[in-house]
């Protein structure tokens, strides 16, 4: 066995009971192989609608946990996806650092409660205890309008911290409160959140979110849970591990440098890059995008580099970029995720900010001031979306009012966006960002048209093509969208880079499990990369850490854990495997890779090669690959896409059948 004494909670929801179960299972290092195992074979997840009792959500923390390395506290998720439709992963900054006072590995809450459930989860002094507490919609509903100053799931949050944590505050010790938003039982990409506690207080704006992938969508509506309090001091650190001699002789050998020294230089994108004079995702990503940011739902992908150039400096560098520098970066209001790092990555002042919730729901929804972005995220995180999912989606409504193919009417709105790069400037954004917010909260509460947009992109674009197409359209309704499909209707909505890497058939797409580098690669090679890249991503979510320590955790984290536990575990052909059987999950689910069927998504794939070539003329395979979508864009994305597919199996090594 791996990993001695690991221990899993399942909790059944509709039947108030819970138990302990020893892991045995030699295959299972970490919280992924637990979660696809368990859904494979236990649960048998894919024979029922991800909104089922049967699809347990299941989280925990890796095997560095029991450690004092930091990023190695992440709070890992994993379920079916509602809105994905196959299996999928989603993680939170700190919240594992608190579990590990549970002394339990993995937890599994499986069943249905009819009722809307609060979970408390305690272990005080080597008693674990799991308490199921009731309330009423009305009451739920109540706590979201307003609860102590706070709305939506931090209202949530707030209540279950006056009501059920004084057994945690009482015995001085830490705890977390997992809670969802009015998103979470409407859609199907609702988030779970957390906000750091201390002293028993909430730490506002210093929120972490399990977003991407609808898993508080699972919480919710499949087994009756909005909240999960939880904490104990029943934490037992790793003999070696917790030695910091231990530790820092693997970091000299490996890097010639002490531990704090590769985790700053390694990470230091996340706390502050002097070569770009900003930090963090938001200040690093929004100095160094230049002309591939991308405008008004990826709209800008059409226009002359110089125009795309001009925008960037006009709107971003010397406006929404200088905002963000001059009052976060320059007085350095820096915090960290809830466990000790020195990263800081949360640059924050009434909010946190980071790129891709200020991209979303910023430039692509015709947003470029960071207070009118302000509004909305806000918005979108009181009411617990997926801000990448919801911000693709309002930025996609608003070209399609931009079109006239729809009309403010339809969402009781009074006024059209401005949607036109020519027009934006600060007052139009805050036009914008009023309409935004409406519309989020019309989707939230599945109001008006907004109920269409509940399961997705895919689902919404044939409703409103049965509901509102006619001769003067100028497209199909999908064809303005942007998103990944998976299957028959699986969806996620893609990172905000302008590359063909978020938009391949990988067993999980939406988050960083690909290569995403701007540069050119043959297609063949860009699918072989981006599958070793899946492999290498699975070494941080399968074992708890931060993907923003993977500068140094890849080199390293197997010789950590083999030295640890005195084991010989190959971590690249052990998460080659479990991509493998990701896969083999999806394939029992019927899930298939599914070429794109997006007219705008097969445009940013073509305009991406072809911005590559303007300033490559000389490279032959570019030339080739831009003449072919210049002569028929259907044709050559259809090779280009089974040519990635090719490199994906390469790496992977798994056969699969197609649909085109």
């Amino acid at each position: 066995m791996p990993l001695p004494e690991r221990k899993a909670l399942f909790i059944d929801t509709g039947q108030r009971e819970w138990r302990i179960e020893e892991v045995e299972d030699e295959r299972i290092l970490g919280v992924l192989d637990f979660g696809v195992e368990m859904h494979l074979n236990r649960y048998e997840s894919w024979r029922h609608h991800p909104i089922s009792p049967k699809n347990a959500l299941i989280f925990g923390v890796g095997p560095l946990a029991a450690s004092n390395i930091p990023g190695t506290h992440r709070l890992i998720f994993c379920a079916r996806s509602p809105i994905w439709k196959g299996f999928f992963t989603s993680t939170m900054g700190g919240a594992g650092y608190v579990f590990c006072g549970l002394n339990v590995n993995f937890c599994s809450i499986e069943g249905e409660s009819s009722t809307p459930l609060i979970l408390r989860i305690s272990n005080i002094n080597g008693k674990l205890n799991v308490e199921f507490f009731e309330m009423d919609n009305d009451q739920l509903l109540a706590i979201y309008g307003g609860y102590r100053g706070k709305r939506g799931l931090y209202a949530l949050q707030q209540y279950v911290i006056d009501n059920y944590g004084n057994v945690f505050v009482d015995n001085n010790i830490p705890f977390r409160v997992l809670a969802v938003g009015p998103a979470a039982l409407n859609t199907y990409y609702g988030a779970i959140c957390s906000t750091v506690i201390r002293n028993g207080k909430m730490l506002d704006g210093i929120n972490e979110f399990a977003g991407r992938g609808g898993l508080g969508s699972v919480m919710a509506q499949a087994h009756g849970v909005v909240a999960v309090i939880y904490g104990g001091n029943d934490c037992h650190k790793h003999e070696k591990l917790s030695d910091q001699q231990f530790v820092e002789r693997i970091f000299e050998e490996e890097f010639g440098k002490k531990m704090i020294e590769v985790i700053m230089e390694k990470g230091k994108k996340y706390y502050y890059d002097p070569a770009v004079g900003s930090g963090g995702t938001y200040g690093v990503n929004f100095s160094t995008l230049g002309s591939w940011l991308l405008f008004l739902n990826w709209s800008s992908v059409y226009w002359s580099e110089e125009k795309r150039q001009e925008a960037y400096e006009k709107l971003i560098k010397n406006h929404y970029l200088k905002q963000f520098n001059e009052e976060i970066i320059k007085p350095r209001k820096f915090m960290n995720c809830g466990e000790p790092c020195p990263l800081v990555c949360k640059k924050y002042s009434d909010y946190k900010r980071d790129y891709e919730p200020y991209e979303a729901n910023g430039p692509n929804a015709g947003i470029v001031d960071m207070k009118a972005a302000d509004m909305v995220v806000e918005k979108v995180d009181e009411l617990g979306f997926d801000a990448i999912q919801i911000g693709t989606i309002i930025s996609w409504i608003m070209e399609l009012m931009h079109r006239n193919m729809l009309k403010p009417e339809d969402f009781d709105l009074k006024k059209k966006p401005a949607f036109d790069i020519d027009r934006l400037d600060v007052k139009a954004s805050f036009h914008n960002a009023e309409i935004a917010v409406k519309l989020v909260e019309k989707i939230a509460y599945g109001e008006d048209l907004g109920k269409i947009f509940a399961q997705g992109i895919r689902l919404a674009a044939e409703d409103l093509e049965s509901m509102f197409h006619h001769p003067a359209h100028e497209g199909e309704f999908k064809d303005f969208a942007v998103y990944t499909p998976y299957g028959e209707d699986g969806e996620i909505a893609p990172c905000q880079y302008w590359v063909p890497g978020f938009f391949i058939p990988l067993p999980i797409q939406g988050k960083f499990l690909t290569y995403y580098h701007a540069e050119w690669l043959d297609p063949y090679e860009l699918g072989r990369k981006s599958g070793e890249r899946t492999i290498k991503e699975l070494y941080s979510t399968n074992n708890g850490l931060c993907r923003f320590h993977r500068g140094w955790s890849e080199k390293i984290i197997e010789r950590i854990v083999n030295e640890a536990f005195e084991t010989t575990i190959n971590f690249y052909e052990h998460h080659r495997r479990l991509a493998a059987r990701i896969w083999l999950y999806d394939e029992r689910c019927s899930l298939k890779p599914t070429f794109w069927d997006s007219e705008r998504v097969v445009d940013v794939i073509w305009k991406h090669i072809e911005k590559l070539y303007e300033g490559n003329k000389q490279n032959k395979e570019l030339k080739k690959w831009v003449e072919m979508f210049r002569k028929d864009k259907w044709l050559a994305a259809k090779h280009y896409w089974l040519r990635v597919l090719d490199g994906i199996h390469d790496a992977i090594g798994m056969e699969r059948e197609v649909k085109i």
